[in-house]
């Protein structure tokens, strides 16, 4: 190959290159806002407020929730809302991160998620294993806000669940805004 082949070679190279850095840019420029709101270790045993772009996350007492030693009919809820502080709707989803069950009998520990303010409910379910997202997709119109309560149950099967007792279960609540 000479030497001018190998330069317009280099050149279709360069100009290729530089369209796909163009498209790539253009496309990050453009695309949704994606958010994810997560407060950790919060300073104040009280109420903890994340605020995005659009969105407000506030957690009565963080976004921790955990059972520790548990025995069989214990249970404990967790409190928090999600405002859209924007003036156009928005979308959410609601994630149990950093999520560890040590329960041997997974079927004992079940979650319920309520709101009565147009929020996502979800029924009775069987806690994961593993992180997850619980709310998938959930509409938040402009200047609105969903009220949530997450309950956590230790549930009393009447047969025996020594094999749970004094296990534990942790959590942290996310919440991730999208466009």
């Amino acid at each position: 190959m000479n030497d001018n082949k190998k330069n317009n070679w280099k050149k279709i190279l360069l100009i290729i290159f530089l369209f796909i850095v163009l498209v790539l840019g253009v496309a990050v420029g453009y695309s949704a806002a994606y958010f994810t709101a997560t407060v950790i270790n919060s300073s104040t045993p009280s109420d903890s407020v994340v605020t995005t772009a659009n969105m407000a996350i506030e957690f009565t007492d963080g976004p921790q929730v955990g059972l520790e030693n548990t025995v069989p009919g214990n249970y404990v809820t967790k409190t928090f809302s999600v405002k859209n502080t924007g003036n156009v709707d928005t979308y959410y989803d609601i994630y149990m991160s950093d999520l560890i069950n040590t329960f041997v009998d997974k079927n004992d520990l079940v979650f319920t998620l309520t709101s009565n303010t147009g929020g996502a409910s979800v029924t009775e379910t069987v806690v994961p294993s593993a992180s997850t997202k619980i709310v998938s997709n959930q509409k938040l119109d402009a200047n609105a806000e969903h009220y949530y309560t997450l309950r956590i149950d230790f549930k009393e099967t009447n047969d025996n669940q020594d094999d749970n007792t004094g296990k534990s279960f942790s959590t942290i609540i996310r919440v991730n805004e999208f466009n």
